[in-house]
């Protein structure tokens, strides 16, 4: 691959998908119940570290790509 940023794109595009079926298959099993604050509390927990490490990749990159 000749840039990065196709690759970091690819791997946080599949991954944001997988994530969002992940949450929806919790959601519909009953697993995850957004009526209660600690269920809330742990996918809002989850979805910043999934933006916390795509931001913490593209400054990376940022930093070492010319």
């Amino acid at each position: 691959m000749e840039s990065p940023w196709i690759c970091w794109a690819y791997q946080y595009g599949v991954g944001g998908l997988l994530f969002g079926a992940s949450v929806l298959l919790a959601l519909r099993a009953g697993a995850l119940r957004l009526r209660h604050v600690p269920d809330r509390r742990l996918l809002f927990a989850l979805a910043a570290a999934l933006a916390g490490a795509m931001a913490l990749h593209a400054a990376w990159i940022h930093a070492v790509w010319p």
